[in-house]
C-alpha cells in the first residue's frame, strides 16, 4: 500500500526470513538504490537490524528510512543508534512518504509535524495519536493488479484503520480512532483480490465488527458475489447481537475464519488490564458459532497476565475446550514498547525479554517454570489439536468421556517430552503413533478408540500407498540385523520369490483412486495392483520401473530367483539387491 499511495515506481523487494544476511544483501544490493526503506515489526526487528548495518557499510550513501509498529513507541535516539538509519517515520507511513518521494531535501528540516525525523535533528518526540491518517477515502488498496507478477495463495486487505478498545497489553487501540474506508471501495477492493487466483483473503481490522451492519454488509456482499475462498475475519465475541450471530450461523460452510481474542476467562485478569468483556455473553456467542461447524472458529489465549495464574490459564482451556474451536492458540504475553501494561510491569515483578518479542519471562504469579510448561502445552496444542489430524479422537476425550481438555494436554505434554525432549514440528504419522502410545500408556485406548483414530487417520490420509499401522520404529540395531538376514537368503540359490498379494494385470481403474494410474509412465496397457485385505484398500505397488519389471518377472514366473533375475533384468547385481529388499521390507514380496 505504501508502494501504490506515496512512491509508485518503487521497487518491492521480500526477503525470506530463513536466508543468510548475505542473500539478503545479494538483493538488495542488485540495483545500487539512492533510498531503501524498510517496515519494521516485533518479528523482524533484529534481522533488519543486521542488514541495515550491513547495508550501510556497502553502500554508506544510501538513505535508510525506517518505519511501522515496532518503532512507533521506542526511543528515537536509541532506534537511531541501534538501527543506524538516517530517518524514521512514526505512525501511518502514506503521507510522510509521499512527502519525502516528492522533495528527499526535507529530510534535512524538522518535519516532526508529519511524522519524520531525521538522525541529524533534534526533537522532542509528540505523542503516537498525531500521526495517523485522518481520511481514509484518498488511501488506496492493494487490488489484483497490484499483485498479478506474483504466485500468492493469500493475500491481505483492510475495511478500516484502529480499535475502539484500550486493553493495556496491545498497540492497536491506544486512543487512535476508528477510521473506516468508504463501504463502496472496499466491496471493489475485495472483488478484485479475490479474484486473483488466490485460496485466502485476511481482513487485518483489529475489530471487523465493531460497525455490526457495516460488517454484516461485507459479509453479505462477499456470499453474494465473490470467489469461493476462505475470507478470515478478526471479531470480538461478546459484542454480537443475536442477528449477527444467527446470519454467521448461516454461512455456508468453509467460507469464513473468525478469530476471536479471549486471552483468559478470569474476569479479575480482565479488570487488571482494561479490558470490558461479558464472559456469558462470549461465551454463549462462541458455542453459537462452534456448534454448526460451518466456520472455522480461532480462539486466542495470553498466559502471562498480570494477578493470573497457571490454573486460571488451565481453567480457561477447559472451558474453551469443550467447544472444540478449530484452533486453539496459546500465546505468552509481550510487553510491547507504548502499551500502558508495560508501565506497570513493576508493580507486578513482570521480568520479560529486553529485545523482541519481550515476552514475559516471570511475575508475581508466573514462575519460569509456568511461562515454559505453558509454552511447551502451547506447542503441544498446535501439533497434536490445531494440525487437525485428531478432531474426533479429542471430541470424544473431551466431550464423551469428560476429560478435561487441560489435562488432556498437560499429560500428552509430558509425554511428548519424554519421547522427543523438544516439542516440535512432527510428522503426521508420528502425531500418531506418540498419541496411539500417551493412550495406551493412560489405559484408553480400547476397540472403540481404535475405531476413531482409524477414522481421523483415513480422513486426514492423502496417500493412498499409506498403511495405518502405529507401532514403534524397530529398534536401529534390530533393523540392521534383519535386513541383513534377507540379504543372506536372497543370495540362497534355493529361494525363491513370490507374490504376497494378489496381482492383476486388468486395464481397470479405480474411479476413487483415479490418481494411482501413472500412464505417463505405465502407458495405456494397465496397471499392476495389489489387493491388500485390510479395510479393503487398495494401494499400489509399484514405484518406478524396476519394480515393475521384478514384479512382472515374478507374475509370470518367468524369473523367480535372483540368478534368473540377473540373466533377464539389465541392471547389475547390486540394484538388484536393493529393489528387492525394499520389495521385502515393504511385504510386495515373500521368501519361499
Amino acid at each position: 500500500m505504501l508502494k501504490k499511495n506515496s512512491i509508485p515506481d518503487a521497487e518491492i523487494l521480500e526477503l525470506n526470513s530463513k536466508d543468510t544476511l548475505i542473500d539478503h544483501l545479494e538483493i538488495l544490493t542488485m540495483k545500487k538504490y539512492d533510498i531503501y526503506a524498510f517496515s519494521v515489526y516485533i518479528w523482524n526487528y533484529e534481522i533488519t537490524k543486521k542488514i541495515i548495518r550491513a547495508l550501510k557499510k556497502i553502500n554508506p550513501s544510501s538513505i535508510v528510512i525506517v518505519g511501522g509498529p515496532q518503532l512507533a513507541f521506542e526511543d528515537l535516539k536509541y532506534n537511531f543508534k541501534q538501527l543506524c538509519c538516517d530517518v524514521i517515520i512514526l505512525g501511518e507511513g502514506e503521507t510522510p512518504l509521499k512527502k519525502i518521494y516528492k522533495d528527499i531535501s526535507i529530510i534535512k528540516s524538522d518535519m516532526s509535524e508529519f511524522g519524520i525525523y531525521s538522525k541529524d535533528l533534534n526533537y522532542e518526540k509528540k505523542e503516537i495519536n498525531d500521526y495517523f491518517e485522518k481520511d481514509l477515502s484518498s488511501i488506496d488498496l492493494i487490488d489484483k493488479d497490484d499483485i498479478k507478477d506474483k504466485v500468492l495463495s493469500f493475500a491481505y486487505t483492510e475495511t478500516s484503520r484502529g480499535c475502539p478498545f484500550d486493553c493495556s497489553y496491545c498497540t492497536s487501540g491506544n486512543k487512535i480512532p476508528v477510521r473506516n474506508h468508504p463501504v463502496d471501495k472496499v466491496l471493489k477492493n475485495i472483488s478484485s483480490l479475490s479474484a486473483s487466483g488466490i485460496n485466502t483473503l485476511r481482513v487485518i481490522d483489529r475489530t471487523f465488527n465493531v460497525n455490526e451492519k457495516r460488517a454484516m454488509s461485507i459479509m453479505s456482499y462477499i456470499l453474494k458475489n465473490c470467489p469461493d475462498i476462505l475470507y478470515q475475519f478478526e471479531i470480538r465475541a461478546d459484542i454480537m447481537s443475536d442477528e449477527f450471530l444467527e446470519f454467521l450461523r448461516n454461512v455456508p460452510k468453509g467460507r469464513f475464519q473468525l478469530e476471536i481474542g479471549v486471552q483468559t476467562l478470569n474476569p479479575k485478569v480482565l479488570e487488571k488490564v482494561e479490558r470490558k468483556e461479558k464472559e456469558n455473553r462470549l461465551l454463549e456467542n462462541i458455542r453459537g458459532l462452534t456448534e454448526k461447524r460451518n466456520l472455522s472458529i480461532h480462539l486466542d489465549l495470553i498466559a502471562g497476565l498480570p494477578d493470573d495464574y497457571i490454573e486460571s490459564v488451565f481453567y480457561t482451556i477447559d472451558i474453551l475446550g469443550r467447544l472444540m474451536p478449530d484452533i486453539l492458540q496459546i500465546n505468552i504475553l509481550k510487553m510491547l514498547p507504548g502499551t500502558s501494561i508495560i508501565k506497570k510491569a513493576r508493580d507486578y515483578n513482570i521480568l520479560f525479554e529486553s529485545e523482541p518479542p519481550y515476552s514475559v519471562l516471570k511475575s508475581d504469579t508466573f514462575t519460569f517454570e509456568d511461562i515454559r510448561y505453558i509454552d511447551n502445552i502451547s506447542k503441544t496444542i498446535n501439533v497434536f489439536y490445531n494440525s487437525n489430524f485428531l478432531k474426533n479422537s479429542f471430541f470424544y476425550l473431551i466431550n464423551k468421556k469428560q476429560i478435561p481438555a487441560s489435562v488432556i494436554f498437560r499429560q500428552l505434554c509430558d509425554h511428548t517430552l519424554k519421547k522427543k525432549n523438544l516439542i516440535h514440528s512432527i510428522a503426521r504419522m508420528n502425531v500418531y503413533r506418540i498419541f496411539v502410545d500417551f493412550l495406551n500408556t493412560t489405559g484408553l485406548f480400547d476397540e472403540e478408540f481404535e475405531k476413531i483414530v482409524f477414522l481421523d487417520h483415513t480422513i486426514t490420509s492423502k496417500d493412498p500407498k499409506e498403511r495405518f499401522q502405529f507401532k514403534e520404529k524397530e529398534n536401529m540395531d534390530i533393523r540392521k540385523e534383519k535386513k541383513q538376514k534377507i540379504k543372506k537368503t536372497i543370495f540362497d540359490e534355493n529361494t525363491v520369490f513370490t507374490l504376497k498379494n494378489i496381482i492383476t494385470k486388468d486395464k481397470k481403474k479405480f474411479p476413487e483412486k483415479e490418481n494411482l494410474y501413472d500412464k505417463e509412465l505405465y502407458g495405456d496397457n494397465g496397471e499392476y495392483y495389489c489387493y491388500f485385505s485390510y479395510k479393503e484398500k487398495k494401494r499400489k505397488i509399484i514405484d518406478d520401473i524396476k519394480r515393475k519389471k521384478i514384479v512382472e518377472l515374478i507374475y509370470d514366473k518367468k524369473a523367480n530367483s535372483l540368478e534368473k533375475m540377473l540373466k533377464i533384468c539389465d541392471v547389475d547385481k547390486e540394484v538388484l539387491e536393493k529393489e528387492l529388499l525394499y520389495m521385502l521390507e515393504e511385504e510386495i514380496i515373500t521368501l519361499r
